[in-house]
């Protein structure tokens, strides 16, 4: 195999604006395209920002029927692609056992590595995941993680790699003065910011998010809330706020491009998922600087500094809100320089490194 490429293929629900993408994406951004010919294979609904990306490092993007509405479809082009193009590696990500019907059109195509890769702690659909579990277990050769806990979830007691979800840290490094630019540009002022970057789905707790905020009010009148996302519940959550007296304190930014920029502009972070598995926001948001206040079912290892704080969803609002005005805002200019060793271990380079050098080590296993 050193005289090729290894042809390596990355499945994945779709390649919209969230956590898995971005996964993936950064992974395309840092991998030897030179060693490895990837080829990511979709569910309908690709980002603009992917496709640009892709085309600009020659990845290929195969985009399939959506999985969600039209899985026959979507299971017949995959098996199809997979069985003619003769892959090396096929990587597929996911947060249940039910990766396991792409695991096993890999495997029935004759593909020897099979990585399932664990991107989540639960799953909203349990009676699909446990009907798969089975087929899943049959399926995959190896097993990879963004942390222990999504590990854990996924593969029980059998082996599996943790491989961190890493950024680009230094994008995320605080700036003074694109603070003061961002602030100004939202007429964010001399308030107090609340901020969340997420998806508008059940996972990610929105309604307990603006029960918090509403107890946030009631001690700082300048408090605002800035929400970076869209998803599913987008309009729902929009309808819902309409005619409370508190809305104009509401920002629904919508998606970006750059959530480093807003980031900058935020006071306090507030992440109140019911279930995840290691979110690259509460990283990029530690990165910035950002005091973070964070429901306790997300995995410690996200925790960077004593900047991030955990808290049981069961404690109601009020007692959020106490946590948050009573937190000390540490100087965010030094936060980078005073945590660095903790920053590194989530520096793409260095993880994408890692992924590397569990292909080779799974090839050198299989060529033996």
């Amino acid at each position: 195999m050193s005289n090729k490429r290894i042809k390596l293929a990355m499945i994945a629900t779709n390649l919209k604006l969230n956590g898995i993408s971005t996964v993936i994406m950064n992974y395309i951004s840092y991998l030897d395209l030179d060693k490895y010919r990837v080829t990511l294979i979709v569910g309908k609904g690709v980002a603009q920002k992917y496709r640009n990306i892709c085309k600009r490092k020659k990845v290929q993007i195969i985009e399939l029927a959506p999985r969600k509405e039209s899985p026959v479809r979507f299971y017949y082009g995959l098996y199809k692609y997979l069985l003619f193009h003769h892959f090396d590696i096929v990587h597929v990500h996911g947060s249940n056992a039910s990766i396991g019907m792409e695991l096993f059109l890999a495997k029935i195509s004759g593909i020897k590595i099979r990585i399932a890769h664990s991107h989540n702690t639960t799953s909203t659909s349990m009676r699909i995941h446990k009907m798969m579990k089975p087929i899943f277990n049959f399926s995959y050769t190896d097993g990879f993680a963004c942390g222990k806990l999504a590990g854990k979830w996924l593969f029980g007691d059998k082996p599996f790699t943790i491989i961190p979800n890493g950024v680009e840290v230094d994008r995320f490094k605080f700036d003074p003065v694109k603070r003061n630019f961002i602030r100004k540009e939202l007429k964010l002022d001399k308030s107090f910011v609340i901020g969340h970057v997420g998806r508008f789905n059940y996972q990610k707790n929105h309604k307990f998010l603006l029960a918090v905020f509403e107890e946030i009010l009631k001690q700082k009148k300048n408090a605002k809330l800035l929400l970076v996302g869209n998803g599913p519940d987008f309009e729902k959550f929009r309808n819902s706020i309409i005619y409370k007296k508190f809305s104009k304190n509401i920002i629904l930014y919508g998606e970006t491009n750059k959530p480093n920029d807003l980031y900058q502009a935020m006071d306090y972070f507030v992440f109140p998922s019911r279930f995840e598995g290691l979110p690259l926001t509460l990283i990029e948001a530690q990165i910035s600087g950002l005091p973070c206040l964070v429901s306790d079912v997300i995995t410690p290892e996200v925790q960077l500094s004593k900047n991030l704080k955990f808290m049981s969803l069961n404690n109601a609002p009020k007692k959020w809100t106490k946590t948050i005005m009573n937190s000390s805002l540490e100087d965010r200019n030094n936060f980078f320089k005073e945590n660095i060793s903790a920053i590194d271990h989530y520096r793409i380079k260095n993880d994408v490194d890692i992924l590397d050098k569990q292909y080779q080590k799974i090839l050198k296993e299989n060529n033996k």
